[in-house]
């Protein structure tokens, strides 16, 4: 990714990329020196950081609700069993009804540490899928800027295609302006073949005629050459 601040000007000094997003800011745009940036081993811009506490928060919310209702479902359970005990105290029930009291509240207390253990996985798995969530957003950012880079690409291409149309367009239109040119060449070329053999054909009548002429004409020359001789 190119060193572009959101300010689009190249000569504001310094830059610096945020560790999330990987885009670069010039320190004045997002009010950090110099002195400063290089004191700083992670820095996230702005809108990353507002993604990040968000989730923070919402962790947060979540453990302290979590807390909260542990120490709620404990202190319930401590006053359920000391009122139990303060129970069997008062009636002075049997050992065995005490045995049988006790062993009830060891399922019981079993019973909550299986809803601690499972609200601990619940926990657990809350953490894996937000870690799950902003994996897969770092590659959705990543796959964006694929399909931006195939977008452009696809626009050249079609503006190549375009350009290779209008030259066929135009080797087509020259075509047919050659194609009406030969034509007219040969219609002109037929004309002229036609005239030329009306003109030959013409002279060979001609040259006939005249030598039809010459033919009748000898035999009374002859016979005037005869009676001469006489």
């Amino acid at each position: 990714m190119g060193k572009h601040c959101f300010c689009l000007d190249r000569d504001k000094g310094f830059m610096i990329c945020c560790d999330l997003c990987k885009r670069w800011f010039h320190g004045e745009c997002v009010q950090i020196t110099l002195k400063k940036a290089k004191m700083v081993d992670h820095w996230n811009c702005i809108w990353c950081s507002q993604s990040k506490q968000a989730e923070e928060s919402l962790i947060e919310k979540f453990t302290r609700d979590m807390e909260r209702f542990k120490s709620q479902v404990k202190a319930e359970m401590l006053l359920e069993l000391q009122v139990m005990k303060d129970q069997i105290l008062t009636d002075k029930t049997s050992e065995q009804q005490q045995i049988s009291e006790l062993e009830k509240l060891k399922k019981e207390n079993d019973l909550i540490q299986l809803n601690l253990t499972h609200l601990q996985e619940l926990v657990a798995l809350k953490e894996v899928m937000i870690s799950d969530l902003q994996r897969e957003k770092e590659e959705s950012q990543i796959v964006i800027a694929g399909l931006k880079t195939e977008l452009e690409n696809l626009k050249k291409e079609n503006k190549q295609v375009a350009l290779k149309q209008t030259m066929i367009d135009n080797l087509q239109r020259e075509r047919e302006k050659a194609q009406v040119e030969i034509e007219k060449l040969l219609r002109e070329n037929t004309m002229k073949l036609v005239l030329k053999e009306q003109t030959k054909n013409k002279k060979t009548c001609l040259a006939k005629k005249s030598r039809l002429s010459l033919s009748s004409s000898q035999p009374t020359i002859k016979r005037y050459i005869d009676d001469d001789s006489d």
